[in-house]
């Protein structure tokens, strides 16, 4: 007799015949404030499942792409963003940067852009307090805090974690100095990451409160590294602060420093470090780090 082997491609699994489905729905129906809770808990749903290499795939994580840029552009302070439509996308992101660097590298610069703007869009609602949401791979930190508080103290924020394995400690201290956070005594686990936003950061606002996110990615899958050799690597987790006030707001110049401290991951040796940025608009838009 004759054996047949199935070809992934032509006879997909269930779990991409779900993504196939969630790809449909979108398409047929625009996903809207009334029904974007629904879509990210289906997507966060068939995305926890695919759990094997094959339906970890480049299609698959186009239909992830679409939906995360969709509701961005739908994301304004005017069209609220929930907190559990949050905590799904935050869900979604810890999945995806376990698929294969491969296939998560060629949109992640342009998922994380649109994480952002829908987080951004969140601290600009007018009833928004505050939100925490922390997954084995990404934790969100965001708030809407008052200027005159920012003004006075700054505002300081300290990941911690144990690895291996990586354990929630103190994921968000938020301190009342209005000088840069110190390094931990030996005697207790370091921080991951720490920052400091300076209290001169804030003075130029002329708005009653702000906005502020911190984001941190435990690995660099959305962060690849473009056109250097392989001996280059990510030595830390990936911190982002951003300041949501409505107007431009500059970190250059500041009487004191914006101050944010990294603890190396890796147990190599290496002969040097840069402390680097991520730029979205390098690499032909695919993102690329940077040393400006």
């Amino acid at each position: 007799g004759q054996t047949w082997m199935e070809d992934a491609s032509v006879c997909p699994t269930v779990v991409t015949k779900e993504f196939n489905q969630l790809s449909l729905t979108i398409q047929n129906q625009t996903i809207s404030a009334e029904n974007v809770v629904n879509v990210t808990t289906q997507l966060q749903d068939v995305v926890s499942k695919a759990t094997e290499v094959v339906d970890q795939s480049a299609s698959n994580l186009e239909v992830v792409t679409t939906v995360i840029t969709q509701i961005s552009y739908i994301s304004s302070p005017g069209a609220p963003v929930s907190n559990d439509t949050i905590i799904n996308v935050v869900a979604v992101l810890s999945s995806i940067q376990t698929w294969p660097p491969t296939v998560v590298e060629r949109s992640g610069s342009i998922i994380v852009k649109s994480f952002e703007a829908i987080t951004s869009s969140l601290v600009q609602q007018e009833n928004f307090t505050s939100l925490v949401t922390s997954t084995n791979q990404t934790t969100l930190v965001a708030q809407r805090v008052p200027v005159a508080k920012l003004t006075t103290e700054g505002r300081s924020f300290t990941f911690s974690t144990f690895s291996p394995p990586i354990v929630e400690s103190d994921n968000q201290t938020l301190g009342n100095s209005t000088t840069a956070p110190s390094l931990p005594t030996p005697s207790v686990p370091p921080p991951s990451a720490s920052v400091f936003l300076p209290p001169s950061l804030f003075m130029s606002i002329n708005k009653t409160d702000v906005g502020i996110v911190f984001s941190i990615y435990r690995t660099a899958s959305f962060f690849p590294i473009a056109n250097v050799s392989n001996t280059t690597i990510i030595a830390s987790i990936i911190l982002g602060a951003t300041v949501v006030s409505g107007s431009d707001v500059s970190f250059r110049n500041l009487s004191v420093p914006a101050q944010f401290i990294f603890v190396i991951s890796s147990n190599k040796n290496y002969s040097s470090y840069d402390c680097v940025s991520w730029d979205f608009n390098a690499a032909g838009g695919r993102g690329n780090w940077t040393t400006n």
